[in-house]
């Protein structure tokens, strides 16, 4: 509603100008404040830099509280991960500036405020203007803003002004008040010169909560300092601005007692718990500094279950010039966090500055386990799945051929990027966290709600088809098929070298091949597992039953596993094989984003591809009949159809611990424009 809009209505209830709005609209604030301290907020100037998850909603509860004039920072616009904290954040204020947006919210309330915008946000140039005739500053910046944060403290501390900070952590808020007569900003978070930017993030995050309760139920491994990620609750947001607000008011209308740094208190609903206290030396204490190297070394640890960080590059205002480099090699490294066979990164990329070539690397397809090369061109439709997801956040639509060159050539994909502006791809914000987890998974079902959307998608192309094992019957079946699966590769020569090719067993880590600590084991199987890569001593390992116990292992997964899948095809030619990638890498995309663990577990598949191809007969004779079972079991499994081709059969449910992800390489890119 316009401002002209607003008055009009006011006039209908009799109201014509400020002093009669105030004095109706406030009326219920009468009795916990005075009509003279009413007054006195209406004349008092709040400054507020950020308008996202707390700033926001300061905003509105000091306007609601009866604040009259306001000094507002913010230079972002609204998106769809707003919606969960930030109070201006609606479908419709989509692209908008956040600043706008709730300027209009502000005003909505009272038609009377005076709010001065900085559109730009805050810095150094205009520190002073933002700072000016102000009585209080509430911090309402991005945890992550730390420089420009510890610059408005310091400038506020200055010209006299306090400063309130209060962080949304978990479900709880945790509130300091600095006091521009008492400890400051560097004082307290013990701030020096030359410290690193995550260092900065852990000092500022300890000493906001110094005896924290979130602890006790957050993710720690959501937390990324490196990215600039955590996760936050409109709910903490909402106990931050009552608690922020209410120091406020104390501090424009001197009423109550005012506990600066380094005082701290935390307040958290979900455990009913209320933490405060003294912190003496502020981070200088020696608890906080064996607190600070303790969850360092947490967080150090907790990286190598984090998505890759790649910096994402500006969108260009056209593509007049082509594809910038920056852009073709973002594409292309997002590309290759697409899964491969033991992790073995097929691929090499040519650019002549209109077509993308992807070709196999010959060093790196073709072995044992890769049957006519079907696992190479799985993997190239996965890799391709990722670039068209990737290039559709720059609005570059991917046109495509296949085997350009025929089957013999390296050319496995050529590709254009069209410049059409299509919407960016749904699946865009999640593509790097699809990883492959091998812990146990809990026993809860799932919703059915979810099998059926994870269905819906592999149907969007005639390729490909999901089948979901769903009954106890048919999961013993698939039990029995995964033991005697794993039971072949530990006890055949050639399988086993195969499964041990690319298993890197030093201490030093790879960034292709299978480093130990991404399987999954625990600390004796990680002792046993390089005893087990020599083939003479895992001959004889198992004549005590080292395979029967490795095969056990996979089964003991399984049974905690909720559900099992298989994603299949009908036609067993290369282009069917690439488009089922392509299909396999969404899916799998897109359970892990619904909140879903997933591992293939590629053994048995394997062995049926290499029955389809040559029977199977370089294997043993009992092995042969084994392997001969294993269709005639898989076609007693409802909803499985004869003639199918498997892609991936996988185990899936819900699970509170992440495996270690595996690396990639710098991709082999060559430029002959």
């Amino acid at each position: 509603m316009e401002p002209d809009s607003m008055f009009e209505t006011l006039e209908n209830y009799g109201i014509t100008n400020k002093e009669e709005y105030i004095s109706q609209a406030f009326a219920r604030n009468i009795g916990l404040l005075t009509l003279k301290e009413q007054k006195k907020l209406s004349h008092a100037k709040i400054a507020i830099p950020g308008m996202g998850g707390v700033g926001g909603i300061h905003l509105i509860t000091m306007a609601r509280t009866g604040v009259g004039k306001f000094h507002i920072a913010d230079f972002d616009v609204y998106e769809p991960v707003n919606i969960n904290r930030q109070f201006g954040a609606r479908v419709p204020d989509f692209g908008r500036p956040k600043i706008e947006v709730m300027k209009e919210q502000a005003l909505s309330i009272n038609p009377y405020l005076e709010i001065s915008l900085f559109k730009d946000g805050i810095n150094e140039s205009n520190m002073d203007r933002f700072l000016d005739g102000v009585e209080v500053v509430i911090d309402g910046l991005d945890f992550f803003k730390f420089d420009i944060r510890r610059l408005l403290f310091n400038k506020a501390a200055e010209k006299g002004i306090y400063v309130i900070t209060a962080g949304p952590m978990g479900f709880s808020s945790a509130m300091l008040v600095f006091s521009p007569d008492g400890m400051g900003f560097d004082e307290y978070f013990n701030i020096r010169d030359g410290l690193k930017d995550k260092d900065k993030y852990l000092s500022f995050a300890i000493g906001l909560s110094p005896k924290p309760t979130h602890i006790r139920y957050m993710n720690l491994k959501k937390v990324d300092l490196e990215s600039k990620a955590g996760p936050s609750l409109n709910i903490a947001c909402q106990i931050c601005s009552g608690m922020a607000a209410t120091e406020s008011l104390k501090i424009i209308l001197k009423k109550g007692t005012i506990k600066p740094v380094p005082y701290y208190v935390q307040y958290d609903p979900y455990l009913q718990k209320l933490r405060k206290g003294r912190l003496f030396m502020g981070n200088k204490n020696p608890l906080q500094i064996i607190k600070m190297f303790i969850i360092k070394n947490i967080l150090e640890k907790n990286k190598k279950f984090m998505p890759p960080k790649i910096d994402i590059p500006p969108i260009p205002e056209n593509f007049n010039n082509g594809i910038p480099e920056d852009i073709l090699k973002y594409i292309i490294t997002v590309g290759i966090w697409a899964p491969s066979a033991d992790n073995c990164q097929p691929w090499k990329f040519v650019w002549d500055g209109n077509v993308l070539s992807l070709l196999k690397d010959p060093e790196k397809c073709g072995f044992f386990y890769d049957v006519n090369q079907e696992s190479t061109y799985l993997t190239f439709g996965a890799l391709m799945e990722n670039i068209s997801i990737a290039a559709s956040h720059f609005g570059l639509k991917t046109q495509i051929e296949l085997f350009p060159a025929g089957y013999d050539s390296d050319i496995i994909i050529d590709l254009k990027f069209v410049v059409e502006r299509i919407r960016e791809d749904p699946l865009f914000s999640c593509v790097l966290s699809r990883c492959v987890n091998r812990e146990p998974y809990a026993k809860k079902e799932i919703d059915q709600k979810i099998f059926t959307a994870l269905k819906e998608l592999v149907a969007q192309t005639s390729e490909a088809e999901l089948i979901w094992i769903d009954n106890a019957k048919d999961k013993k079946i698939l039990q029995k098929i995964v033991f005697d699966a794993d039971r072949v590769l530990f006890e055949e020569e050639r399988l086993h070298n195969g499964l041990f090719q690319w298993l890197n067993l030093s201490k030093g880590h790879k960034k292709d091949g299978m480093n130990l600590d991404v399987l999954g084991l625990n600390y004796i199987q990680q002792l046993i597992f390089p005893l087990m890569s020599d083939w003479k001593k895992m001959q004889f390992m198992n004549k005590f039953g080292a395979s029967r116990m490795a095969a056990l292992n996979s089964v003991r997964l399984l049974k905690s596993s909720p559900a099992y899948g298989l994603i299949a095809i009908k036609k067993r030619k290369p282009e069917t094989y690439v488009a089922g990638g392509r299909i396999m890498e969404r899916f799998w995309i897109k359970a892990n984003s619904l909140g879903l663990s997933l591992q293939p577990m590629a053994g048995f598949v394997f062995l049926l591809n290499h029955l389809a191809a040559d029977g199977a007969h370089q294997f043993r004779s009992d092995h042969q009949q084994w392997i001969q079972t294993f269709q005639n079991s898989l076609n007693q499994i409802k909803g499985i159809n004869k003639g199918l081709h498997y892609l991936m059969f996988f185990r899936m449910g819900t699970c509170d611990k992440n495996s270690r992800r595996t690396q990639r390489e710098s991709p082999l890119l060559s430029i002959t424009k």
